[in-house]
């Protein structure tokens, strides 16, 4: 899941960085800054922190709103934020000091650390598991299949034990890039198994220390006391918030604490071109696909450049927080805003700061642009698809007739090329569409139509089990419509689409692909957006 907000900035031209100063700039700035962030400027909801530096120093840092709504303890710059996935990045560099050390190596196959794990057909290198090419099931889609909750508390070791129950990949390693937290958590135990320390106290030692991030932490338990810690909330209804639970210690790729003070020292300390510095230059490593095609992921951070101008950025998002950093190396330049909020636009916001701070020549992202041109050729294939035996595919929507739906997750809108018969994504130009005759792919991985004709919708009712995950469904039919529920879910209606494939009415059902033997239903597959071919049996009933 991709932001098309970095794909929108970067094409814009930034010449140079306003410098500042003097008080009367800042205190231009701060009004300016004051005026995007009005709507949190009270006493009665979630808000953010910002922070923005120039060189080596924070030219501007404020909070908004409130920490804490119940107790009316406001945001400030010393607050501290669940930062989610822009964790990552810490946990690229623990691992990247090891590497330099010679403590291991990026083609080292991870089985070689994690005995645990299923042996499955292809190697996963630790290169794979920064770059988000490992093929490893996402573990938050995995888990809530699994029957958990989000808020359910959901511990580094359960997500640890999913990993190594894992029997097979999404697809074959190195062949894609597919964002993945549990790789991520693979990589923070890998750390801690070749440092010989727990995760937590080894990055506390490595990075947070010699940093001197003194309000930063990886938190390994749900029950610690973190000072100034803030609590998030989502719109309940127009007048009141709601606040989520946040039980998760989810080590490496998410579940750490910072504050804005802390993240831009980190962020000055990654753009103070560390010649000598071989783990910092690594993080701008991208990761190589098994085909040579580069991608833009690489340490624990997306890298772009517009021109000669690199723009390197991450996010985060669990619970009601929200996390953003962006820098632009070349002009010294970077900002991070924190939000306890869930409805907050962190892309929006962080376009709106760079802004006050960047000549005019920033344009913002939101300027209106042309409707793509529909293709009757293009409505003509609609229809659902398989990538055997990786992924689905579905064309068109009575909504957007150029619509592109991958598992039932990811959405794009399809633009026709000069020919009629290829079409690429507006939102990502390397996914294409192309029809030779009578065949039919994406981005070369041949498509095979799915039959519209589908069995009695009773054929399909019955008990399925995964030995993968030891979870249990029940499909049944009521009122000539199909459900699938367990003890944790439910019931969940499913929505025929084509042939066997059926929409699921929940986030982490997306597809359900159920497979056959002889004519008979054998069990089914579940297809999400970091989750594929997840495999339930048919078995008598428990």
């Amino acid at each position: 899941m991709k932001q098309s907000f970095l794909g929108l900035v970067l094409v814009y031209i930034f010449y140079c960085c306003t410098p500042v100063e003097n008080p009367q700039q800042l205190n231009k700035f701060e009004s300016e800054l004051d005026a995007i962030f009005a709507e949190f400027q009270n006493d009665t909801s979630p808000g953010c922190a910002v922070a923005v530096f120039q060189g080596d120093k924070i030219v501007f840092q404020k909070g908004y709103g409130l920490a804490n709504i119940e107790n009316k303890v406001p945001i400030t710059t010393s607050t501290t934020f669940d930062i989610a996935s822009v964790s990552k990045q810490f946990t690229a560099y623990a691992a990247a000091l090891l590497l330099e050390k010679g403590k291991m190596s990026l083609t080292d196959d991870i089985k070689m650390y994690f005995p645990e794990l299923n042996d499955f057909p292809h190697h996963v290198t630790i290169d794979q598991l920064i770059h988000h090419t490992s093929g490893l099931r996402d573990w938050p889609q995995t888990l809530a299949v699994a029957g958990w909750s989000m808020e359910d508390e959901l511990t580094y070791e359960q997500i640890l034990r999913m990993a190594f129950a894992q029997k097979d990949l999404n697809y074959e390693p190195g062949d894609e890039y597919s964002y993945t937290n549990t790789g991520y958590v693979l990589l923070a135990e890998l750390v801690s198994r070749v440092a010989e320390e727990p995760f937590h106290s080894h990055i506390e030692k490595v990075v947070f220390e010699p940093l001197e991030m003194k309000n930063s932490r990886f938190n390994h338990d749900i029950h610690n006391v973190i000072p100034a810690r803030a609590q998030s909330y989502y719109k309940a209804d127009s007048a009141n918030y709601g606040s989520y639970a946040n039980t998760t210690t989810a080590m490496g790729s998410s579940s750490m604490v910072s504050t804005v003070e802390d993240l831009a020292r980190w962020l000055m300390f990654l753009s103070k071109n560390p010649a000598d510095n071989l783990a910092v230059n690594r993080l701008h490593e991208r990761g190589v696909l098994t085909n040579g095609d580069s991608i833009h992921y690489a340490y624990g951070v997306w890298f772009e450049e517009s021109g000669d101008l690199p723009v390197i950025t991450h996010t985060g998002s669990w619970a009601g927080f929200r996390a953003m950093t962006m820098r632009f190396p070349t002009k010294d330049f970077g900002l991070v805003i924190l939000s306890n909020y869930a409805g907050f636009d962190r892309y929006g916001y962080a376009e709106k700061v760079a802004k006050v701070f960047l000549t005019d020549d920033y344009h913002l992202s939101d300027e209106k642009t042309d409707e793509p041109p529909l293709s009757d050729n293009y409505q003509r294939l609609a229809g659902a698809y398989v990538s055997s035996p990786t992924r689905i595919y579905e064309l068109g929507s009575d909504d957007n007739p150029m619509k592109l739906s991958i598992d039932g997750a990811f959405e794009y809108t399809m633009v026709a090329a000069d020919s009629e018969g290829e079409f690429f994504a507006s939102e990502d130009p390397t996914l294409q569409l192309k029809q030779v005759g009578g065949t039919l792919s994406v981005s070369g991985a041949p498509l095979e139509k799915l039959s519209a004709s589908s069995l009695p919708l009773g054929n399909y009712t019955g008990t399925y089990f995964s030995d993968e995950l030891q979870m249990m469904y029940k499909v049944v039919m009521e009122d000539e419509q199909l459900f699938m529920s367990s003890l944790r879910h439910g019931p969940v209606e499913l929505r025929p689409i084509a042939g066997n494939l059926f929409a699921g009415g929940e986030w982490f059902l997306g597809r359900v692909l159920f497979t056959t033997t002889a004519d008979d239903i054998s069990g089914f597959q579940v297809f999400g957006g970091r989750v594929r071919r997840l495999h339930f049996r048919k078995v008598q009933s428990w």
